[in-house]
């Protein structure tokens, strides 16, 4: 029965010595890097005049439809029909359903 005890104690000690040391190890190692952390985060502030992207954008000819007449007037006619759908009251009260409220009592 001692040696159950005793046994059980070194168990609880030797539990005990192994979270302290990963929490040391734990707490040298965010000490350490948190210095980098700091480094790895900062941004260096704009200095001078800032400097247009070297990539030149290349302007695509136009199709040979973007001038066509047939399609140009489709274009007109689109935005004439979106114009008229957007002026359109849509809302119509004689389509709502009836309210019932009916006088309903419930008797135990």
């Amino acid at each position: 029965m001692i040696k159950k005890a005793i046994h059980r104690q070194q168990k609880i000690i030797i539990i005990v010595l192994v979270l302290v040391i990963l929490s040391l190890t734990l707490a040298v190692f965010g000490v350490i890097y948190s210095g980098q952390l700091a480094k790895w985060g900062k941004i260096a502030p704009p200095s001078g005049e800032p400097t247009p992207s070297q990539e030149v954008e290349e302007v695509a000819s136009p199709s040979a439809y973007a001038t066509d007449s047939g399609l140009l007037k489709i274009k007109a006619d689109l935005k004439e029909i979106q114009k008229e759908l957007d002026e359109t009251e849509l809302y119509e009260a004689g389509l709502l359903p009836p309210v019932l409220d009916m006088e309903v009592e419930l008797e135990e």
